[in-house]
């Protein structure tokens, strides 16, 4: 599979370039779907809506994930009091011992190719609603070239009793990432909107996410992405967790002990598995 990921990015360029904002975070996330634009509420908002910040309090958060292969990581910390929230999360994908060969089939080198990407997050309350952006930056080390980029999201939630809501604009008029070959790659915005359920034990998420593509000076729509999750968390202690995403069916567990919460979840398609870990840490 990471050969695989390799090609794509490297020979189709800007149709695979974005996949790395696609990832996710955190097992919590993955074992629902990735159904969480309404309504997540740990530091993993500044990934999924950055206005969801506002409902985190002061956490620190860390994820490992083994993805199809590849590792990928992350660590996160969000401060929040009545009005306002601020974020910053670093996450690192990491392609172990690639091999790099010539036209002539003869290897020229190995190497392990990397990912770092660096988020910042502001969240303030606007009447009843919170708005939330993310300021992202991203550089690629692939051994044969190089590259850079800066993005930003918008994200605004609010909510009616237990129904909760959320819009994202990802990539905020397209993400271009800058090779040192010259070559210059372009990220399409997507827009997600999401609608939850919180209630005394039982979450329900759901998102559709519009995927867009500049065509010279038209927009197209590509396509209507759906996620849906639900939890179920037994005496505050345990909780279950099963979702949908376009990668497939996902499922997780976590376990809930104040102010420390561990989760873990699993999805398994054609091409690969992902086991993805990740640690909650309220602060007073």
């Amino acid at each position: 599979m990471c050969m695989i990921w390799l090609t794509l990015i490297l020979v189709w360029g800007d149709k695979y370039t974005g996949e790395i904002f696609e990832l996710g975070a955190g097992a919590y996330g993955l074992g629902m779907g990735e159904a969480i634009v309404a309504i997540v509420s740990d530091a993993t908002a500044m990934y999924w809506n950055p206005a969801r910040m506002r409902t985190v309090g002061r956490e620190v958060w860390l994820m490992h994930s083994s993805d199809y292969g590849m590792k990928y990581n992350g660590v996160a910390f969000v401060n929040s009091n009545a009005t306002h929230s601020i974020g910053v999360a670093v996450y690192w994908l990491n392609i172990p011992d690639m091999v790099f060969t010539d036209t002539m089939n003869q290897i020229i080198g190995r190497a392990d190719l990397n990912d770092y990407m660096l988020y910042m997050a502001y969240a303030v309350k606007v009447k009843d609603y919170d708005v939330g952006v993310t300021l992202k930056s991203i550089y690629r080390d692939y051994y044969v070239d190089r590259a850079y980029g800066i993005g930003m999201d918008l994200g605004v939630a609010g909510c009616y009793g237990r129904i909760q809501w959320g819009i994202v604009l990802r990539n905020v008029s397209g993400t271009y990432m800058f090779w040192d070959s010259g070559v210059r790659d372009f990220v399409p915005p997507t827009i997600d909107v999401g609608i939850g359920y919180i209630g005394t034990n039982v979450k329900f998420g759901m998102n559709g996410t519009i995927n867009l593509e500049h065509k010279v000076s038209e927009i197209q729509m590509l396509n209507l992405d759906t996620h849906v999750g639900v939890e179920y968390v037994y005496r505050n202690l345990l909780a279950g967790r099963i979702g949908r995403t376009r990668k497939g069916i996902t499922v997780g567990v976590g376990i809930i002990k104040p102010p420390f919460r561990v989760d873990y979840a699993f999805c398994g398609i054609d091409i690969g598995q992902i086991h993805r870990v990740s640690f909650n840490w309220t602060l007073k």
